[in-house]
């Protein structure tokens, strides 16, 4: 629960959803770094962290069709 609310405190989230936007739709290391990270925390099943993640950046997420991912976090 502390590593989360670190995350949630220290605003790096913008940065990564930042390059998300940027590497959309990319075939490249970026991307699919952050799309392992995403995956991660929805395996993992972070409450807290995800809850905050998709109320934030929903509209971002709600964009990305070419993984599941997203999709599984705002359900």
């Amino acid at each position: 629960m502390v590593r989360e609310c670190a995350v949630l405190t220290s605003g790096m989230q913008a940065g990564v959803i930042g390059l998300l936007k940027q590497h959309l739709h990319r075939n490249n290391l970026i991307n699919s770094a952050i799309i392992e990270l995403f995956e991660f925390l929805r395996t993992k099943n972070i409450k807290p962290l995800i809850k905050y993640l998709v109320e934030q950046y929903r509209s971002v997420y709600e964009n990305i069709d070419y993984v599941e991912t997203f999709k599984q976090l705002i359900v």
